[in-house]
C-alpha cells in the first residue's frame, strides 16, 4: 500500500461508514469530483449564512430579553433548521471533510492523469 491509498484511507475513516461506502461504489471522474467539492462548499457556505444571524439573533434577543417567547422561538428555528440540514445535506464538518477527500481524490487523479479512482 502506497502513501496516498494510506492518506486517502486516513481521510475515509473520518466520514461516517454510510459516506465512506457510497464514495468507494462511485467511479469518480474529474467533473464529478469537481462537482463533489463544489456542492460541499456550498453546503458549508449555506451553514455559515444561516448559523452567523442565527446565532448574533440569538445572543441579542437572549441578553436584550432575557427567555422570553421571542427568544424561545429563535432558538427552537435555528435547532430545527440544523437538524433538517444535517439530515438532508449533512453538518459543516461533515462536508469540510468530504470537500478533503474529493480534493485528495482529485489531486489522485491529476498525479495519474486519466486513472479512474
Amino acid at each position: 500500500m502506497n502513501k496516498e491509498d494510506t492518506t486517502l484511507e486516513k481521510l475515509l475513516l473520518t466520514v461516517p461508514k454510510k459516506e465512506r461506502e457510497r464514495i468507494n461504489s462511485i467511479n469518480w471522474t474529474k467533473q464529478r469530483l469537481l462537482d463533489g467539492i463544489q456542492e460541499a462548499k456550498d453546503n458549508m457556505k449555506y451553514d455559515l449564512q444561516f448559523g452567523i444571524p442565527w446565532i448574533l439573533m440569538y445572543g441579542f434577543s437572549h441578553f436584550t430579553f432575557g427567555l422570553t417567547p421571542l427568544t424561545i422561538t429563535v432558538l427552537v428555528l435555528g435547532f430545527g433548521y440544523f437538524l433538517f440540514v444535517m439530515a438532508r445535506r449533512g453538518s459543516y464538518g461533515l462536508n469540510r471533510r468530504k470537500r478533503k477527500i474529493f480534493e485528495h481524490l482529485l489531486t489522485l487523479r491529476d498525479d495519474d492523469g486519466h486513472k479512474q479512482v
